[in-house]
Parts: structure tokens; sequence; C-alpha cells
């Protein structure tokens, strides 16, 4: 059955798969892990901390850009449902109006006598 604005609420269907939560959880995960390392170092040795951090940061980096996208992709999908309930709200109401019209005009018919 087609429903105007389905075109792009299949598109963000297919968008959001493509966006694992699961490797989302993983990024921030790797975040977590080496930002824990990284401040493990500090007392110990600055170098090696410093050099930790600059990993964490990029991986904070990767992170925040998937966590991003995830964002993004799950407000284009609430936008394209809400555009596909008010076509199908639309669409109901016309159905409504049409048949209610139709059954006004049946209503006001004069009814018929066969006289045999």
């Amino acid at each position: 059955m087609w429903l105007p604005g389905r075109e792009r609420f299949s598109w963000s269907i297919v968008f959001l798969e493509a966006i694992d939560a699961q490797l989302v959880a993983k990024a921030a995960t790797d975040y977590a892990g080496a930002a824990q390392q990284a401040a493990a170092f500090v007392e110990e040795d600055a170098f090696n901390a410093t050099m930790f951090m600059t990993d964490a940061e990029q991986k904070f980096g990767a992170a925040q850009q998937d966590v991003s996208t995830l964002v993004t992709t799950f407000i284009e999908l609430t936008g394209a449902l809400d555009e596909q309930m008010t076509a199908m709200m639309h669409a109901r109401l016309v159905t409504i109006a049409v048949v209610a019209g139709v059954a006004v005009s049946l209503l006001l018919l004069p009814p018929r006598c066969s006289a045999e």
C-alpha cells in the first residue's frame, strides 16, 4: 500500500539499521577504557599519560560522531513518521467526508414505491 512520504520513511529505517546502536555503545566503551588508562598513568608516567590521553581524545571524537549520527537519524525518523501519520489522517478525513456525503445524499432521495 502506497502512502505519501513512504519513500522517506523507508529510507530512514534503512539508514537507522545501518547505524547499529551496539557500535555506538562500543565506541563509548572504547573511549571510557582509554580515558581510564590515561588517568591511571598520570601519576606514574606523564609522557605515557599524554600519549594515552591523545588516544582517548581520538576515541572520544569517534564516539561523539557516532552518537551525533544516531541522534540525527532518530530525529529524521520522527519527522518521517509524523509526515506519514499526517498524510494518513488527511486521507482518512477525505474518505470520511466522501462517505458521509454519499450517505446523506442517499437519505435525501425520495423512497421508491413500487405500486403494482
